[in-house]
């Protein structure tokens, strides 16, 4: 996984894409170890940057851009498999407004971790859209936003 991780990140920098580890990475450092065997990474990704980044990751990783470019339009998640461990890096978009660049900017750059509680957003505003009310859940973050 550390090869992936590493790998992976070196692209992100290289485009210059904000990014900041979730899931299990964070969790760990947060002081809740979870041993996955994928890691997930919060990144502030448009569709015109999916080939870019493909292009980059061709030989190390294996990525579906058609599949890449669909998630990040409807706002879902999208992987790339490491060739070198098969380790699966999951990619989440931020998608737009201020509260998910905040996400993004509360973390570190030098450690990239995302602070606690992004994973539970992400997995909350992923069933809000599956549902149909990712429109009340936004309403609800702007009314306790102030």
């Amino acid at each position: 996984m550390n090869d992936a991780l590493k790998a992976i990140v070196e692209i992100l920098a290289r485009l210059g894409l904000r990014y900041a580890a979730v899931g299990s990475i964070a969790s760990s450092v947060h002081g809740l170890p979870r041993f996955t065997n994928d890691a997930d990474l919060l990144i502030d990704i448009r569709v015109e940057q999916i080939s870019p980044l493909a292009d980059l990751a061709r030989g190390a990783f294996y990525l579906d851009v058609e599949e890449a470019e669909r998630a990040v339009a409807g706002g879902r998640a999208f992987n790339l498999i490491h060739f070198a461990s098969a380790a699966k890096v999951d990619l989440f978009p931020c998608g737009p407004g201020e509260f998910n660049s905040a996400e993004l900017s509360r973390s570190a750059e030098a450690v990239w971790v995302a602070p606690g509680g992004t994973a539970i957003r992400l997995q909350v505003t992923g069933w809000a859209a599956r549902l149909g009310v990712a429109d009340l859940l936004a309403r609800l973050r702007e009314e306790l936003a102030g």
